[in-house]
């Protein structure tokens, strides 16, 4: 042909696959993707490194990098294909659509010149990768080693929404440069595209490192809803693909008129692939310069954290006497977490405080107490293991050291035999526990009580509920069970059972009071007791079924009668996990309605009270348990006040209420046993709709003073939260103590959040029991944007 003279190839609406006398055409699309040529992409292939350094058989691309393979197909579709002979210029026109490993290019036309290894794609171009970005431009030009070039109004748009554009753009090898560009997480709007981003980064240029995975920016403004709001001249942050980058994230910020304002700037060094570490320095105006930690490490078996922090006060008399009085104060923590094999893990836990309050003071963490612990636990299909060492750390003004007791160790086995036993199964459980408490642990019982005046503690006044000194204890028992469905369905349980317990304290008196509670205590000094129980009982159970029009009720009475010799040694070894005792329908059945170990049922006692199910056909839902207990004979160990003190208990019921998946109600109680008089009373509501979410709980309960409790309790307690717009919602909690007229706690907090942006505005307030502590009142602003990081900003009230 002579020069500049075309020829039609294909009639239009043609399809062309890359074979034969089309080679020379598919392998200059094939540059498109690939970047290199036909005739090199083999010798790549088999070498380790090309020219350029990079990995072979890795190609960069405006796109991104690529593995081409050469023995892949690839489809063309085009409403015309021309070749220029004498120019060597072959073109693609009209609805240009390319297929190859996974891409997707879309055009209007598309122009390769072979002489100058040169190729254009020009018109509505849309280009889509396997990994699910989106390459969007006007045209773009790519010159001889097909890695540098220029693009018209460009955008990348990930999977995830985010998105870079601009006006013009340049390929420099693994580098695309974005003149005058943008860069946002949000995804427009579909109602109205016109509608202002959430938020977006304009700069003059923004330098996308595809082999760093970071993103610069020259001269940037920040925009919010399409209001500027900030202005830097050198901005960057990891790329969205990159998940895990080294280099300085969102500060913090906060005032309290203890600590003045600080401003604290995170540094996160990603060290390894198994490891990282943040630092943070802050700096506060009045007690000067703060730095924090936090070490991350995962090995093949687990994990490692430690985080801590440290500060040389300024002015430690802000925080008025001690223990914050001081000029250094810090802390540490770590924590690990291994697996020894699918049925063993191990771990670790440990604190270390310069004192009580630096925790709170600094508000690093939320926690009352600190746990420094090693465990070891083991779980298969009969088996269950788990053994630690605890030594609990106070990090409150208002608790003491020394009456929190040191745990050495606590040991918990239960076991279920794979085989039955005169057709029934066999349990095993035991428990080991060992501790020590230096000093007395009081509860008051009234204001008289104050553990400065030793004339006011006396039970009178006060409750013990820690007991100084040594005190272990070695547990086991073993059960066997066995249900007959008998005489048409009736349901027989016989149950045997027998348990040891050995007990030795060594009970201190380091304050001389603690002979005054021997009836808790069984005096001071070492002793050692041993307890054994046997017990044997029968359960009977008659399920009956009603069907009726609504839907169908299976109402189910039930007797148990447990015979057992006394109790020998109630009063005369330490109670520490009994003493949350709570007789409501949870326990009306159980053998043993104790807590824990300490404490164990003697006499014999008969369970009586009916379960009642109805499902309707509507979705309502009701289940109802009621019921009483009564002791038979024998020694009734239940302290007063419990409910279970007299041979006839006080009755016991519950009512669990749902209408409809998204509403439940449930209401329990505990009735005086001759007029039924409520003692105590626990009403719990939660609702769960598209719009809003709330919990509403009320309890009301009766003075218990043998439990430590001297005064009636009556508190209500709730937490809502309602979404009034599609991205908007207020939400709020509250807890209110009716017997004593004051308000607990109460927070209220105003959210935004969609795809690419959240933040939220909160008030919260915490007051204590103790009046010599202040209440803990504080505003809170939390904001955080995709890809870019967040942040807090937080002050406390006055007095804080």
């Amino acid at each position: 042909m002579k020069a500049g003279r075309t020829q039609n190839a294909c009639a239009r609406g043609s399809r062309w696959f890359a074979t034969g006398a089309l080679a020379c055409l598919l392998g200059a699309l094939l540059l498109v993707l690939t970047g290199v040529s036909p005739l090199a992409s083999r010798a790549l292939a088999q070498a380790t490194q090309d020219a350029t350094g990079a990995a072979a058989g890795v190609v960069s691309t405006p796109f991104g990098e690529m593995r081409p393979d050469p023995n892949e197909r690839m489809l063309l579709e085009a409403d015309e294909i021309i070749y220029d002979y004498d120019n060597e210029v072959v073109s693609a026109v009209g609805n240009v659509q390319i297929y190859y490993s996974g891409y997707t290019i879309v055009a209007d036309r598309v122009v390769y010149e072979q002489r100058l290894a040169r190729l254009k794609a020009i018109g509505n171009v849309r280009i889509t990768e396997p990994g699910g970005n989106i390459i969007i431009a006007d045209s773009f030009d790519l010159n001889e080693n097909l890695r540098d070039g220029f693009v018209d109004s460009l955008q990348v748009v990930a999977p995830d929404e985010s998105r870079f554009g601009a006006a013009s753009a340049e390929q420099r090898d693994n580098t695309i440069i974005f003149s005058d560009g943008t860069f946002t997480a949000c995804p427009a709007c579909k109602e109205d595209p016109r509608k202002p981003l959430t938020w977006q980064i304009k700069a003059a240029r923004i330098i996308y490192d595809r082999k760093e995975q970071m993103v610069y920016y020259e001269d940037a403004r920040f925009e919010f809803l399409g209001v500027p709001v900030a202005y830097v001249p050198y901005f960057f942050h990891a790329a969205p693909e990159n998940k895990r980058k080294s280099g300085f994230l969102a500060p913090e910020i906060e005032y309290s008129s203890k600590r003045g304002l600080g401003v604290g700037v995170p540094y996160y060094w990603a060290i390894a692939p198994d490891k990282d570490l943040t630092i943070t320095p802050v700096g506060f105006t009045n007690q000067g310069f703060m730095l924090k930690g936090h070490y991350r490490q995962r090995f093949e078996s687990g994990t490692v954290e430690v985080r801590g922090a440290g500060i040389n006060q300024i002015d430690p008399g802000e925080f008025g006497t001690e223990p914050g009085n001081r000029d250094w104060r810090g802390y540490a923590e770590t924590w690990g977490r291994f697996r020894i094999n699918k049925f063993w893990n191990w771990g670790f836990d440990g604190i270390l405080v310069s004192d009580r309050t630096f925790i709170g003071d600094y508000r690093l963490e939320t926690n009352a107490r600190g746990r420094s612990q090693l465990f070891l636990s083991g779980l298969s299909t009969r088996n269950y293991f788990n053994a630690q060492a605890i030594h609990y750390t106070v990090l409150n003004q208002r608790d003491y050291q020394d009456e929190l007791p040191v745990v050495h160790p606590v040991i918990d086995y239960n076991y279920v035999l794979g085989q039955n036993v005169a057709g029934g199964t066999v349990r095993f459980n035991a428990n080991v526990t060992s501790m020590t408490r230096d000093q007395p642990d009081y509860m008051p019982l009234n204001t008289t009580c104050d553990e400065t005046v030793p004339a006011s503690i006396t039970p009178a006044n006060c409750f013990l509920n820690g007991t100084p000194g040594t005190f272990s204890r070695g547990s086991a028992e073993v059960d066997w069970r066995r249900t007959l469905n008998l005489a048409g369905g009736h349901l027989f349980t016989p149950f045997l059972s027998a348990r040891g317990d050995l007990f030795y304290g060594n009970v201190t008196d380091p304050d001389g009071n603690i002979a005054t509670f021997t009836a808790t205590t069984g005096g001071t000094g070492g002793r050692s007791v041993a307890r054994g129980m046997a017990a044997a009982g029968l359960e009977w159970r008659y399920p009956l079924l009603a069907t009726h029009s609504a839907g169908y009720s299976v109402f189910e009475p039930i007797v148990q009668v447990i015979a057992r010799p006394d109790e020998q040694n109630v009063g005369k070894v330490v109670n520490e996990d009994a003493q949350s005792f709570v007789f409501d329908d949870t326990n009306l059945f159980a053998w043993d309605k104790f807590s824990g170990y300490d404490r164990i049922e003697g006499g014999s006692r008969a369970n009586v009270g009916f379960k009642l199910k109805t499902r309707l056909d509507n979705g309502h839902t009701i289940d109802a348990v009621f019921g009483q207990s009564f002791h038979l004979g024998g020694r009734n160990p239940f302290p007063t006040d419990s409910g279970l003190e007299s041979d006839r208990s006080d009755f016991v019921g519950a009512i669990y209420f749902s209408p409809n998946p998204v509403f439940r109600l449930a209401a329990k109680g505990r009735f005086d046993q001759n007029d039924l008089a409520l003692k105590r009373a626990d009403l719990q509501a939660a609702l769960t709709t598209a719009r809003f979410s709330g919990t509403l709980t009320y309890s009301a309960i009766d003075a218990q003073p043998s439990l430590g409790y001297s005064e009636d309790r009556q508190e209500i307690a709730g937490t809502g939260s309602y979404k009034f717009r599609e991205n908007w919602s207020i939400f709020g909690s509250a807890r209110y103590d009716i017997a004593d007229t004051r308000m607990l706690s109460h927070s209220v907090g105003l959210k935004y959040e969609d795809l690419c942006y959240a933040g939220s505005l909160v008030y919260e307030n915490v007051s204590y029991s103790s009046d010599d502590v202040e209440a803990d009142e504080r505003i809170m602003f939390r904001f955080s944007f995709r890809h870019i990081g967040g942040t807090q900003i937080g002050t406390s009230l006055p007095n804080n």
